[in-house]
């Protein structure tokens, strides 16, 4: 008796340290979010809570690594590829991203830094990406498979800036230890310690011909550091507050830096002596880049909306960036032909501007964010290996999920995307518009293959049946309508309903069809007489029906509105009403086993609910903005959902998966040296 009130009281303790551990996990998920992911893996170890995996699974899905989306926090750094055609950026969200310059948009994401990514550059031949982080580390990624190369440590306090030689040999980075540390790419081994007792590196950057580094100082100075003998080679005075930038012209004649004392300054490389130094700026200058001819320098200010065009001959200034957000970082493509700007919003969780310039006329030439707009819809490919994604200005872009990295975007679409379904077979991807049209893609050629015309008004849903041989669509004209999927002709409308139709869904057998109403009601047709069966009430209920589906074994049906409920399709009644989302529930999916249905609000929270005896077994947080698109993935361990923010995000639903990637992660990225103190207990050990 003794020993079972002694387990008991065990048992109670552990659950309700690991409910403490979970709370402190959500608690730090947004601004530390690798912390957050090992402090909830401590929580569901020490108790499987249904908190405990909540928690778990909300901060993996808050990683960086697992958003397809643009930054969520300020950018510091830019930088472009050697051909022009790729931009890489640093953020405050621990994340370095790649992007697109032609099409503007997000290519990858590298995550894997604890702190804020300060420094970001290519390698000469484009290979290589390096970042220099806030966590005391430096990394190099691949530039083709964009994987993780190495985790640079030794720096004992943050890293704020790296740069590679001119052969690509050799990768400096810079830190607030007061070291420089220099690199062989190759081997990933230290070579050198360049030190003189002097205080915070700022930046660093390699003179043209290799020979000489140029470090910026906290303490007003730059130090020109001989490669070949390790020596201060000359010191240069004369800024009157903290070096932020330094810059070699293309020739390594002249030097280019910024300062926190509001102005960028022009050194000559021969002499050492400072040529020109340029005001306006309205706080520190914290980037400078010259264009590759060197005739001109372009400078950018930490608090300030715009950038600033030098002549670097009659040191007149020349032209201004202007921007609707504050300006942080600029960059002149290898090509002359365009700059990049990058800015910083103040605010996180809002998406900062990245923004490419006509670098002839000044002329604002491309946004680049990672998406045209509010994502509205998502869906998976039947083998699990691709995500489309559809946004509020009708792009739809298409995600390899396993590198996380983009794969195509589909045009076509003048207005915002409603809804997308892939057939069966996975060959065709069908998606809907508020432009009155329904488009038909191959998934294999990615390019249109028909255009679906004959709504009034917008299309919100679209639905394939089993057998992959019709698509049946519903609008706002208070109809539905059937589509053969081989001669892209119309089959049937089916009308009568009282209001707009904004859901839709097949029977697992093909032979009924469901149709959502904005008059509150559901209705279930008869595919082979065209005629409604039955409408389906809710007691109560004001909400117009957002969402439905029947689950995969065809007994039930479920669809959302201000709750969501469920109905036995054999008899029509109402099995079950699910509560607990303190908003109106707009998307719902089955779990393709059946096992789990997944619901989503307004309220911001997924909900994981047992189909077995309607039971919560977790709610997701971290979302960001509402969920405005969902779904399973066919293996049933991931979900992807869609919001308004304009963030696709990536859900592993299976805890002991979870905790298997965040070690796998944290080994990988050295995180026990970053984020662990000695007073935690690493749960990957």
């Amino acid at each position: 008796m003794a020993f079972h009130q002694s387990r008991v009281a065990s048992d109670q303790r552990r659950i309700a340290e690991s409910r403490e551990l979970a709370a402190r996990a959500d608690g730090m998920m947004r601004e530390k979010p690798e912390a957050a992911m090992l402090l909830a893996l401590s929580a569901y170890r020490r108790s499987p809570t249904n908190e405990a995996r909540s928690s778990l699974i909300s901060t993996y899905a808050q990683y960086p690594g697992n958003q397809l989306t643009g930054h969520t926090d300020d950018m510091w750094a830019v930088a472009f590829s050697p051909d022009s055609r790729l931009v890489v950026t640093a953020s405050d969200d621990h994340t370095a991203k790649l992007w697109d310059t032609a099409s503007g948009r997000l290519v990858t994401t590298f995550a894997g830094h604890t702190d804020r990514v300060a420094g970001v550059v290519f390698s000469p031949d484009g290979r290589l990406i390096a970042t220099a982080g806030r966590d005391r580390t430096a990394k190099l990624w691949d530039g083709v498979t964009h994987q993780l190369v190495a985790t640079l440590t030794g720096h004992s306090s943050g890293v704020n800036s790296v740069a590679f030689s001119s052969d690509g040999r050799t990768l400096a980075s810079a830190s607030d230890d007061g070291t420089i540390r220099l690199w062989d790419v190759g081997t990933h081994r230290q070579t050198a310690l360049l030190s003189d007792g002097s205080s915070s590196v700022r930046r660093v950057a390699f003179s043209p011909d290799g020979r000489t580094l140029a470090a910026g100082y906290s303490d007003q100075k730059v130090r020109l550091w001989d490669t070949k003998s390790r020596q201060v080679r000359a010191i240069l005075t004369g800024h009157t507050n903290a070096v932020m930038a330094v810059a070699f012209s293309p020739d390594g004649r002249m030097l280019a830096t910024g300062s926190s004392d509001r102005t960028a300054r022009l050194w000559d490389m021969e002499t050492y002596r400072s040529t020109a130094t340029f005001s306006g700026h309205a706080d520190l200058v914290w980037s400078v880049a010259f264009s590759p001819d060197g005739r001109t320098l372009a400078t950018a200010s930490f608090n300030d909306d715009t950038a600033r065009l030098w002549s670097t001959t009659t040191h007149e200034a020349t032209g201004a960036l202007t921007s609707s957000g504050l300006i942080s970082a600029v960059a002149f493509s290898p090509d002359g032909q365009s700059l990049v700007t990058t800015s910083e919003t103040g605010q996180r969780g809002v998406t900062p501007t990245l923004q490419l310039w006509n670098a002839s006329t000044l002329e604002k030439s491309r946004t680049l964010t990672g998406s045209a707009g509010s994502a509205t819809a998502v869906t998976i490919s039947p083998d699990g290996h691709i995500l489309a994604a559809g946004d509020s200005r009708g792009s739809v872009v298409l995600w390899d999920i396993a590198r996380r990295s983009l794969i195509t975007t589909l045009t076509g679409h003048t207005n915002a995307i409603t809804s997308m379904v892939f057939s069966q077979d996975g060959r065709t991807l069908a998606t809907t518009s508020d432009d009155g049209t329904a488009r038909l893609w191959d998934t294999r050629g990615y390019r249109e293959t028909a255009m679906l015309k004959g709504h009034v008004g917008s299309i919100r849903a679209a639905a394939f049946s089993p057998d992959g041989l019709t698509l049946a669509t519903a609008g706002t004209d208070h109809s539905t309508r059937l589509w053969d999927t081989h001669s892209h002709r119309p089959v049937a409308v089916l009308d009568g309903e009282p209001d707009a139709v904004g859901s839709v869904a097949f029977s697992p057998d093909g032979r009924t069809l469901a149709t959502g109403s904005h008059d509150t009601t559901v209705r279930l047709w008869d595919l082979r007489s065209r005629k409604v069966i039955v409408t389906l009430q809710r007691e109560g209920q004001l909400c117009r029906t957002y969402s439905l589906a029947f689950s995969p074994d065809g007994r039930t049906l479920a669809a959302t509105s201000c709750d969501v409920t469920v109905w036995s399709t054999e008899t029509h009644q109402r099995v079950t009403r699910l509560t607990g989302h303190t908003d109106t529930t707009s998307q719902l999916a089955y779990a393709p086993d059946g096992r789990m249905l997944a619901t989503a609000g307004y309220d911001r929270t997924i909900r994981l609910w047992e189909t077995q005896n309607h039971q919560p077994v977790a709610t997701l947080t971290g979302t960001g903005n509402y969920v405005s698109g969902l779904a399973y993935a066919p293996a049933g361990h991931l979900l992807a959902t869609a919001n308004t923010d304009g963030a696709i995000r990536l859900w592993e639903l299976e805890p002991e998966t979870v905790g298997k990637r965040i070690c796998t992660l944290s080994r990988e990225h050295l995180w026990h040296r970053t984020i662990i103190s000695p007073s935690w207990k690493n749960p990957c050990d």
